[in-house]
C-alpha cells in the first residue's frame, strides 16, 4: 500500500489539511480499497467505512459538514477524530 500512517487511535488535534492529506493519498494510491474516517459523538465513537467508489462525493460532504479543527458544522460535539485508510484489516486498529 503506501507509508501513510494507518489508524493511530483517537486523535484529537488533526484538521482540515489531515482530512484533505489522507483523501489526496488515498485517491493517488489506488491499491487501497477504504479510507475510515472515526467520528466521535456525545454517546461515543462510530467508524465510517468509505469505499474507493464513493469517496469523492464523501470527501466533498465532509469538507462542507465540518469545520477546520473537524466539528460539525450543526452540531459541536460531534468531530471527526481519526482518519485511516487500508484494507479491512486496518478496521480493528481504528474502532
Amino acid at each position: 500500500m503506501n507509508d501513510m500512517p494507518k489508524a493511530s487511535g483517537t486523535i484529537n488535534h488533526i484538521g482540515r489539511t489531515v482530512l484533505q492529506n489522507r483523501f489526496n493519498a488515498f485517491e493517488a494510491d489506488k491499491s487501497i480499497p477504504y479510507i475510515f474516517i472515526k467520528i466521535q459523538n456525545p454517546t461515543g465513537f462510530e467508524v465510517v467505512v468509505i469505499p474507493r467508489r464513493h469517496s469523492k462525493e464523501k470527501r466533498e460532504f465532509y469538507e462542507s459538514a465540518y469545520t477546520e479543527n473537524l466539528v460539525h458544522v450543526m452540531n459541536s460535539e460531534v468531530k471527526i477524530v481519526d482518519i485511516a485508510m487500508g484494507d479491512e484489516t486496518v478496521l480493528p486498529k481504528i474502532i
